[in-house]
């Protein structure tokens, strides 16, 4: 069993954390999960996660920390992006091989107060984040294309005569703002970059 996920906030994104939680685990022989972040710190996520695994008498096998770059509030260089995702691969590559032989392959860093704060600011977060979505509204260069609605991966965004209205069960994945084709979508005050991986398409993302 694969857990492959981003971080969001330091730690496991809410919906992760509450599909973990719920999955049924017991005859899963070999557990792995593979994150990505845009940032240096995965220890809050993979603790959040053995916690879980753990209270199903359960352990992770092996895991892979992926550095990509960074989609919310600032854009790496392109040269930077692209050295990513050449090393990526090879990291990939090589857990490919460690998980097909079922080796074990992961060992918890102990936490310290910097994984204790980064904890709290990961479950504020959670407390949040459905909500979160208030400060979400589009400019004048709102073509009415839909593809917020298409992509997002809970169902929170209905169109109501071609504008685009939040349901308020947010998870902060903020594609809806990332692959709009206007750059339209907007979050309170923030500048978000716009950014997504250049391999993948809008129609990549359609859930439904």
């Amino acid at each position: 069993m694969g857990f492959v996920f981003p971080v969001y906030f330091y730690g496991l994104p809410k919906i992760v954390y509450d599909f973990a939680s719920k999955l049924d685990v017991k005859n899963s022989n070999y557990i792995f999960a593979v994150l990505t972040k845009g940032g240096d710190f995965d220890d809050v996520a993979f603790h959040q996660l053995e916690e879980v695994l753990k209270s199903k008498s359960k352990s992770l096998d092996a895991a892979l920390s992926i550095r990509m770059p960074a989609n919310f509030y600032r854009k790496d260089p392109v040269t930077f992006q692209q050295q990513l995702f050449k090393d990526s691969k090879s990291k990939i590559e090589n857990f490919s091989k460690i998980i097909t032989s079922n080796k074990t392959c992961f060992q918890l860093v102990n936490k310290d107060k910097k994984i204790d704060k980064y904890f709290k600011v990961n479950y504020k977060f959670h407390k949040s984040v459905k909500e979160s979505d208030k400060l979400f509204y589009i400019d004048e260069n709102c073509s009415h294309c839909g593809i917020c609605e298409k992509i997002c991966p809970t169902n929170n965004i209905k169109l109501n005569d071609g504008v685009p209205h939040w349901q308020h069960e947010c998870q902060q994945c903020v594609s809806c703002i990332n692959f709009c084709p206007e750059s339209s979508i907007k979050y309170g005050n923030m500048n978000f970059n716009n950014y997504h991986h250049p391999e993948i398409k809008a129609n990549d993302m359609i859930f439904k």
